[in-house]
């Protein structure tokens, strides 16, 4: 997905073959089935799922609809980004199905399907310089006074507006990585905490039916966040108590017993 970066013109994700290939079986036949390449590294595009160790997202779906419509089959393999190309040439795949920008070097080696999704043009700035430049405004019409006002309030408010997103990214990181190890912990067979969450969002949900879903969520939501603030509390000590002066000892050694040798 980083590639899509680089530019800010015309962008299309599509599918890409190195030759034509026939979608139609012939009468009777058993359906063809072409492998096709897929990354999984391009969420939400295409991604690798852990329960089902397969690659889904909105290209394999495409890839899939395309395939049931056109009579054949489709085998999804996960490939890296750089060697999407590279298997198509080489007969590997037979189709790439992924998020790829269409520029005029692979349109060269590959065939690109129509685009089947594009980005705009845009332009990124710092929200106080923007509000910088409308308190500037010179104009003496009540439209020049009303831009002051919102340049003023955009460059006084800021500070405080980045410190609250900073607050909310943390529990929202907290939040995020305290669900991801709950989820490891029960996969590696150590669930009862994960089986407490949910009988206790199961219990919520009973007593408020009417808002049942959320109420489960939220319960399952608290807990992850007070498992990952736990572990936080217990990493970060031991981080910094034990591990970085353990790191910085091995260094010493190193470079003494490197100063030795010379």
């Amino acid at each position: 997905m980083h590639r899509f970066i680089r530019r800010l013109h015309h962008i299309a994700l599509g599918f890409c073959a190195a030759g034509a290939v026939t979608l139609a079986a012939a009468q009777g036949a058993a359906p063809a089935t072409y492998n096709v390449g897929a990354t999984a590294t391009g969420i939400p595009f295409t991604f690798l799922d852990v329960k089902t160790n397969s690659i889904q997202g909105m290209m394999v779906d495409t890839i899939q609809a395309v395939a049931k419509a056109g009579g054949f089959q489709v085998n999804v393999q996960q490939t890296v980004f750089s060697a999407l190309i590279p298997s198509l040439t080489s007969n590997k795949i037979d189709i790439v199905s992924a998020a790829m920008l269409k520029t005029p070097t692979r349109q060269q080696v590959v065939d690109f399907s129509d685009p089947v999704y594009s980005y705009g043009e845009g332009l990124i700035v710092k929200a106080d310089d923007l509000g910088l430049m409308l308190a500037r405004t010179s104009s003496s019409a009540t439209a020049g006074a009303v831009l002051r006002a919102v340049g003023c309030a955009l460059v006084r408010g800021m500070p405080y507006f980045l410190k609250m997103l900073g607050i909310v990214g943390t529990a929202a990181m907290i939040w995020v990585g305290g669900g991801i190890i709950l989820h490891g912990l029960e996969t590696y067979g150590f669930g009862w905490l994960s089986h407490v969450l949910h009988g206790a969002g199961e219990a919520v949900a009973r007593f408020l039916p009417r808002v049942a879903s959320f109420a489960s969520w939220l319960v399952m939501a608290a807990g992850s966040g007070l498992a990952g603030l736990a572990i936080g509390a217990l990493a970060i000590p031991a981080v910094s108590l034990v591990v970085s002066p353990a790191w910085r000892w091995l260094k010493n050694r190193f470079h003494r017993a490197r100063a030795t040798q010379v």
